[in-house]
């Protein structure tokens, strides 16, 4: 008899999960370089990895009656002979009880059907195989944190995002880059782009909203004039800021434990850069419609 073993190697099936988790965990990002929700019908961008298939079945194996059932139920499998023809069955049986234990409310289960030797190998390797990947899965959601280092690759920089809002830019998460507008642009763009707006005529015409991109556009060009130096930046790197974080525009405000008192509690804003790097400030800052950094000292 032909020996049952996994198929992939420990390399492969960590590639596999790796893929697994980036797909499920990628955000899709819309021409403005912002996050799209559920359910939103903007055009968007949203990566995903190839990954080579090995849960589907070399050989078809036939299976019917699949139902579902509640939760007081008794289950039990088993295999045997007893069907037509040559091969086995693996039969599985649920059946819900009422409260009292007595009576039966709902039944269900399934038979699959091996025909031959080739047909149990195959599906018993696809197990392995799945398990493997199942496993290095779950060491790399716990190295992760829950996510996938890689899921926001694709979403802009903090001054990059603001070019775009300001209706002159969009972003193209397929080239990773800011692209302007130009009378080349498809159509297509203009339609989806959120905060790219026209008069009457269909003309570009920037509104409210736009002029205050372009506000805080200015403010980031000022930073890196100045290497991010003075009070109005305090060494922070705006322009570099990731935003397709859990924090939308790359920073976070929160009281944490001071180290000089551990009694007493301080105010700390943490900056988190597209590299993965992270700086914090101590105190409670905001970021400005106008491109700076202020502390909110009233708040703290």
């Amino acid at each position: 008899m032909t020996e049952i073993k996994q198929t992939i190697t420990k390399g492969q099936a960590v590639d596999i999960a790796d893929a697994e988790l980036f797909n499920e965990n990628v955000k899709a990002v819309d021409y403005t370089g912002q996050e799209v929700r559920y359910n939103s019908s903007r055009t968007s961008f949203k990566p995903k990895k190839e990954v080579v298939d090995r849960t589907s079945l070399n050989n078809k194996i036939s299976v019917d009656n699949i139902y579902g059932w509640g939760d007081r139920y008794k289950t039990s499998l088993y295999v045997d002979g007893d069907r037509h023809g040559e091969g086995v069955r693996v039969v599985g049986y649920a059946a819900q009880y009422d409260k009292d234990d007595r009576h039966r409310e709902k039944t269900g289960g399934f038979s699959i059907y091996f025909d031959s030797e080739e047909q149990i190998i195959d599906f018993a390797e696809r197990c392995l195989d799945t398990l493997a990947v199942k496993k290095e899965k779950g060491y790399l959601f716990k190295q992760y944190d829950g996510g996938h280092p890689d899921m926001h690759n694709h979403f802009p920089s903090l001054l990059e995002r603001t070019m775009c809002e300001t209706g002159r830019y969009y972003w193209d998460g397929s080239l990773n880059k800011v692209v302007e507008i130009t009378q080349d642009t498809p159509q297509e763009v203009l339609d989806m782009h959120p905060n790219y707006n026209t008069d009457e005529e269909g003309n570009f015409e920037q509104d409210y909203w736009n002029e205050k991109a372009e506000d805080k556009l200015k403010g980031l060009e000022t930073g890196a004039s100045l290497n991010w130096q003075g009070e109005d930046y305090m060494g922070i790197n705006l322009a570099n800021l990731l935003t397709g974080g859990y924090y939308k525009d790359g920073y976070f405000a929160a009281k944490v434990r001071n180290p000089e008192d551990k009694r007493k509690k301080m105010w700390l804003t943490t900056f988190f850069y597209q590299d993965g790097t992270e700086v914090s400030l101590e105190g409670k800052w905001d970021l400005l419609d106008t491109g700076v950094l202020r502390r909110i000292t009233w708040n703290e």
